[in-house]
Formats: C-alpha cells, sequence, structure tokens
C-alpha cells in the first residue's frame, strides 16, 4: 500500500509539474532580421518573391544537395506553392504565398511536416534606406504542449535566427555581386 502512494504522488508531482511549466512556457515563437542591401525594391523583390529565386539563397537548401523539391501553380502568384523533402537537416513540408504588395512585401504559411509538424507565417519585408534598402526576413508561430516547453530550455531565437541571418548575407551577396 505504502509503495502504491508513492507512486501515486510522484504521478500527481509529475503531472503538477508538466502543469506548471506549461504555464511558464511560451506560447508563440517569434523571430526577425534584417540587413541592408545596397539596390533597390524592384532589384531584390523577385528574390523575395519567386520561390525559385529564393532557393538560391535559402540558408536550408545547402543543407541538402539532394533535396527533392516541387513547385505548383505560378510562381510568383498567390497560387505558388512550394514544398520540399530532404534530410534530417531540411525535414519535410510545405510553404505558400498567403500575401504579395508588389515591391514590397511577400507572405507566406510554412507547413512543417516532419521532423515535427508545426506551422508560422513568414514575412519578407522591404524598406527604402539612405544606401539601399532594408530587408526584414520574419515569422512567428504558435508553440503548442509540448513543444513549447522546449521554447524553456532552448534559445530559439538564437539556435533559427542564424540561419535567417545567414541566408539574408547570401541573398545581399547575389544581389549585390
Amino acid at each position: 500500500m505504502f509503495v502504491l502512494k508513492v507512486i501515486l504522488i510522484v504521478i500527481v508531482g509529475l503531472v503538477l509539474l508538466l502543469m506548471i511549466l506549461n504555464l511558464l512556457a511560451p506560447k508563440e515563437a517569434k523571430l526577425e532580421r534584417s540587413i541592408l542591401i545596397n539596390a533597390t525594391k524592384e532589384q531584390i523583390f523577385p528574390y523575395i518573391l519567386l520561390f525559385s529565386k529564393r532557393n538560391d539563397w535559402s540558408p536550408w537548401m545547402e543543407m541538402d544537395p539532394n533535396v527533392k523539391t516541387n513547385l505548383e501553380g505560378e510562381d510568383g502568384t498567390l497560387s505558388a506553392k512550394w514544398s520540399w523533402e530532404g534530410n534530417k537537416k531540411v525535414g519535410k513540408g510545405e510553404q505558400a504565398n498567403t500575401n504579395i504588395v508588389e515591391n514590397e512585401s511577400v507572405d507566406t504559411v510554412v507547413t512543417f511536416i516532419q521532423p515535427w509538424q508545426s506551422v508560422a507565417d513568414t514575412y519578407l519585408r522591404m524598406e527604402d534606406r539612405e544606401g539601399g534598402t532594408i530587408v526584414k526576413w520574419g515569422f512567428s508561430s504558435k508553440m503548442t504542449f509540448p513543444f513549447n516547453l522546449m521554447g524553456l530550455f532552448m534559445n530559439f531565437d538564437k539556435a533559427v535566427g542564424k540561419d535567417y541571418e545567414k541566408g539574408l548575407n547570401k541573398l545581399k551577396n547575389l544581389i549585390e555581386g
């Protein structure tokens, strides 16, 4: 009987601990990086609009040289949907345009299928600046239990932010070079 009480107390304690951690854990992940590119919005826009050109500067495409990609619909339109399937680093998912403002911004929704399922809203925005154009790349995603618990122990901004910075630097070099 004593052993059963101990087991019950441990189980109740673990459930309470998970409930408390869930209350403390972030419910949303957000990230944004930006870079100044010495070019006009009109010169940059095709590289953020077209999935075929995004592959040229995507930090993830170089993680798997054998990644399989597919484009449905007309590239550069709201009907365009791009999907990929690669190794463990790249995973499997799809991205679809949700809003396009000519020479200003492109919004997409990214659906990750593997290695885990999640959805993120992403954007690429441009602003005129002295010396060129600021390109901002960001996303937001709801974090549900139990995945939000990772936010307590992992610096998501630091981990994914490096990829965003790498991609924006590749974009800058591609356009300015």
